[in-house]
């Protein structure tokens, strides 16, 4: 990716290849930096393994340890509770008709993709639960809405982003994981976007909304496990807005790998302990009370919900 790729692309498209451009003189982190951290994280998991048992492994992920680290009781009480829907569903099926785009040979229409996505991901044999069976008893009014809802990614996509080159050895939704103890610990993540070689590699998520601070924070634990798992973490890490046509990117170096490894110790020691009950979960009032199904019946969230103006700071 450089700046030489850039001619006959609008000025989104432009401004998002100067991004992801690899700098002139940039040279990777040395192997003494990387080893500092990952043998500092490994050190964080080494104080947990009394509460570590191979025949009842714990699944770690971005949003289990966003969730934990915003409210633990809306983490335990959200824990076997998720229910697709058509608006939860729209990300995946997205990602979807992006590898499809990538990877589509002829001309092809956003609602090409779109069809192509759910009929590709639509299993009614998949299972109780999983996103298969959803799409497939989906009605016509939502296998509608869904798929505008996807037409409308698609094409903020195509016009935001420029078109990706084999070159790029691009891959989308890649899973990627590590485990600690056999399989008593995994730490996984599946990205939208990863473009590069081993080393040198950038990390993209799309997001349909506005850009928030935990966005870096997922990004930073999709580092540390590149980090763990190879030894290679990403060049840079980056969040796309599509619907401002904005990237936020971060430089991946050994301050960033710091910070993801703490949070993430923080957020497996939490999940560990309610997990194994070994203590109650605390209750932390914030922008999760908005949409936690608990709130009604929380006294401090009900309080944060309903705080006045003469609450904040001036």
């Amino acid at each position: 990716m450089s700046e030489s790729d850039s001619p006959g692309l609008n000025t989104m498209q432009s401004s998002v290849l100067d991004v992801l451009a690899k700098p002139a003189g940039w040279e990777p982190l040395p192997d003494e930096v990387l080893e500092r951290v990952r043998s500092g994280f490994l050190e964080g998991l080494k104080a947990l393994e009394p509460l570590l048992r191979e025949d009842d492994p714990v699944y770690v992920s971005k949003h289990k340890i966003s969730s934990v680290l915003s409210c633990e009781k809306q983490f335990v009480n959200s824990q076997g509770s998720f229910q697709w829907t058509t608006a939860n569903s729209k990300g995946q099926v997205a990602h979807k008709a992006i590898e499809l785009l990538i990877n589509w040979r002829g001309s092809f229409t956003p609602m090409d993709l779109a069809e192509s996505a759910i009929d590709r991901l639509s299993d009614a044999s998949a299972g109780p639960g999983s996103i298969g069976e959803f799409l497939a008893a989906m009605s016509p009014a939502e296998f509608a809405e869904l798929k505008a809802q996807v037409v409308d990614f698609v094409t903020k996509f195509i016009e935001c982003f420029p078109p990706i080159k084999r070159e790029w050895q691009p891959v989308v939704e890649s899973a990627t994981s590590f485990n600690y103890l056999g399989r008593a610990l995994v730490l996984s993540g599946k990205t939208d976007l990863m473009l590069g070689q081993p080393g040198s590699k950038v990390i993209i998520d799309f997001k349909t909304g506005n850009i928030s601070p935990v966005h870096r924070d997922d990004l930073r634990f999709y580092s540390l496990i590149e980090l763990l798992r190879s030894n290679r973490p990403p060049r840079l890490v980056a969040s796309y807005s599509l619907s401002a046509a904005r990237p936020d990117p971060e430089p991946v170096n050994e301050s960033t790998l710091r910070v993801a490894s703490m949070r993430a110790i923080d957020g497996i020691t939490r999940i560990l302990e309610l997990t194994r009950r070994e203590r109650k979960a605390d209750v932390t009032p914030g922008v999760q009370c908005r949409w936690c199904h608990l709130a009604q019946d929380c006294e401090v969230g009900q309080a944060w919900l309903n705080r006045s103006d003469d609450d904040f700071d001036a």
